[in-house]
């Protein structure tokens, strides 16, 4: 069973870095809070001090709010950002208001 604790440390250290690379955003935030909240539960008996308590609040806001959605105007530092293409806004015709 230690090769199932190794995977599943080994691809909560991916998710979390992509995360904070910003690649696949939205999915990774998804996936990266089970992932922290299992961290706070595997090591709750011994360290569980305020910065794991944040961490998941962090990993929660991430996940309920909108991560990775942000526009190139507002200077975003994400790779997902920095290599997306953008495509122009379709506008609705203007009626007359005569």
């Amino acid at each position: 069973m230690t090769w199932l604790l190794w995977t599943v440390h080994i691809l909560a250290l991916v998710v979390f870095a992509a995360l904070a690379v910003g690649l696949f955003s939205r999915t990774a935030a998804i996936l990266a809070f089970p992932l922290a909240v299992s961290y706070v539960h595997r090591v709750t008996p011994g360290a569980y001090f305020g910065l794991d308590k944040v961490n998941c609040m962090l990993a929660m806001y991430l996940l309920l709010g909108r991560a990775g959605r942000a526009t190139r105007s507002t200077g975003s530092a994400s790779f997902a950002t920095a290599t997306a293409t953008t495509r122009p806004i379709a506008r609705r015709p203007t009626w007359p208001s005569g």
